[in-house]
C-alpha cells in the first residue's frame, strides 16, 4: 500500500486548504493542485505529489511578489514533531499573479516523503 500523507495549504496569515479555520487568518485563499486533485486536507499518496503542484492565490495584489514555502510540520514523524521545527519542501520566490507564475526555486521542489512509520503528515503551504 502506497504511503498516505495529508496537504494542508496556508496563505499569508491563512490556512487555506482548512476552509473552516481561513477565517481566523483574514480569509485568504490559496488553491493547491496536483494534476486534478485539489490538496484540500485531502490524503495523498506520494506518487500523486511527486511534482511540482499548480497554485491559485485569488487576492494577489498586481505588480507584487510572492514568496511560497511548502512544509511538513509533523517530521520526522507524527509522533516526534516538535512545535516550530518544520521540515522545508519548496520555496518558490518572485512569483507574481493569480497563478504565482515567473518565479524561480530558491529550493527546489522536493515532494512529500514520510519515512514508512512515521504517520500521517500534513503539508502546510505558506505565501
Amino acid at each position: 500500500m502506497a504511503t498516505q500523507f495529508l496537504l494542508w495549504a496556508a496563505a499569508v496569515l491563512a490556512v487555506l486548504a482548512a476552509p473552516a479555520r481561513a477565517d481566523l487568518f483574514g480569509g485568504y485563499k490559496l488553491e493547491v493542485t496536483y494534476g486534478s486533485t485539489a490538496a484540500d486536507g485531502k490524503l495523498m499518496t506520494q506518487a500523486a505529489t511527486s511534482a511540482k503542484p499548480t497554485l491559485k492565490f485569488a487576492d494577489f495584489e498586481a505588480g507584487a511578489k510572492y514568496t511560497v514555502i511548502m512544509v511538513d510540520p509533523d517530521a520526522p514523524s507524527a509522533k516526534e514533531a516538535q512545535a516550530g521545527k518544520y521540515y522545508m519542501h519548496w520555496i518558490l520566490k518572485d512569483a507574481s499573479g493569480a497563478d504565482l507564475s515567473g518565479g524561480t526555486d530558491a529550493l527546489a521542489y522536493n515532494g512529500p516523503t514520510p519515512p514508512p512509520g512515521s504517520g500521517v503528515h500534513r503539508y502546510e503551504f505558506y505565501v
